[in-house]
């Protein structure tokens, strides 16, 4: 089942059900089980929304091993999003984000099932942000709190027909609040309107935005500006050089941004930046280890295999790898792309 599918009336979108459970103490402590928060409706692994919890997707997505994600919001009852003047999503106090990793067992044969990993939250108390991961039990009837990471062993047929078989490493807390920091603030990463512009969950083949404000479940008045949309990385009709800016934005500017954790490198990697310095071009790094390869720019316009940033992407190794967590894989298309971009860079 394709989590885009799912329909819901506006009474039944606004109506959320039982309060989820609250973080307690200056060390919030989720419930132990998944299944606690109410969130599902039905067999749990399949991931249909109990009512309440709303779907939404990006336009484009962070790679993690190739996992398929789906997303929901669940918001305390008679609440909406709002969004700041540059069209970031705000979401109000109780508000709960909720991503899904998840694995068809055939890329090509969706409907012959798939199998869970983790499921992530974000749930906003007392105006701060806090982190919960679940991970899912074999038989897929459960999954259980873990703050401490984990690893597990995940299989399935990719679109070539090729078997692929991983480790995949779910996140400690800290990784997680690590890639959400904002001035040092656990904030969310996805939503934003200019990542938001594209086919509805709720109503497929109408604007999401669009949707979400009709049904009053979030309202864009404070938007006065209006940021350029975010290409779909993966879509070939848009120009190269948008497309790379897009999948530069969602793997790499929630670290390389002038808020990020990445700050003191100087390399900003928004969809929207117009300095080519800024994205790396003929930028020397901010340190000279093992990640630069020994190479002089983080990007050489023209030339990809000097190139640091392609460099890093291309890589798996611990102290190379660029994000350095998140993955275990090589993303074949996203170095592709960014391959593509860098050859046709001009200066």
């Amino acid at each position: 089942m394709k989590w885009s599918c799912y329909l819901f009336s506006a009474w039944v979108l606004l109506a959320c059900g039982s309060k989820p459970p609250s973080p307690k103490g200056d060390s919030p402590l989720f419930p132990e089980h998944l299944s606690e928060w109410n969130l599902y409706q039905g067999d749990m692994h399949e991931l249909q929304p109990a009512a309440g919890v709303i779907p939404y997707t990006l336009s484009s997505a962070l790679f993690s091993d190739y996992a398929e994600k789906s997303r929901f919001v669940r918001l305390p009852s008679g609440t909406q999003m709002t969004t700041d003047a540059r069209g970031k999503v705000l979401f109000p106090e109780g508000s709960v984000i909720i991503k899904n990793f998840y694995y068809y067992d055939d890329v090509r044969q969706p409907e012959q099932g798939h199998h869970v990993v983790e499921t992530r939250l974000l749930v906003k108390e007392k105006s701060e942000w806090e982190v919960a991961t679940y991970i899912w039990n074999d038989a897929q009837t459960e999954a259980s709190l873990e703050i401490l990471g984990a690893e597990r062993e995940v299989k399935w047929i990719d679109a070539t027909g090729t078997t692929q078989h991983i480790h995949y490493l779910v996140p400690d807390n800290n990784d997680c609040k690590g890639c959400h920091l904002q001035r040092g603030e656990v904030k969310p990463i996805g939503p934003r309107l200019v990542n938001m512009a594209c086919d509805s969950p709720l109503q497929p083949g109408a604007d999401q935005i669009a949707v979400l404000t009709e049904r009053g479940i979030l309202s864009t008045i404070d938007a006065v500006e209006k940021p350029t949309n975010m290409v779909a990385w993966e879509d070939e009709s848009a120009p190269i050089h948008d497309r790379a800016l897009a999948y530069l934005d969602i793997n790499c500017a929630h670290c390389h941004s002038e808020i990020g954790p990445a700050s003191n490198t100087g390399l900003f990697l928004h969809h929207d930046q117009t300095d080519p310095f800024r994205l790396g071009v003929m930028k020397t790094p901010v340190s000279a280890a093992q990640g630069s390869a020994g190479f002089n720019y983080n990007v050489v316009p023209g030339d990809p295999g000097k190139s640091i940033l392609l460099y890093r992407m291309n890589s798996v190794e611990s102290g190379i790898a660029m994000p350095e967590t998140g993955r275990t894989m090589i993303h074949q298309e996203g170095v592709a792309l960014i391959r593509q971009w860098i050859n046709s860079i001009q200066i």
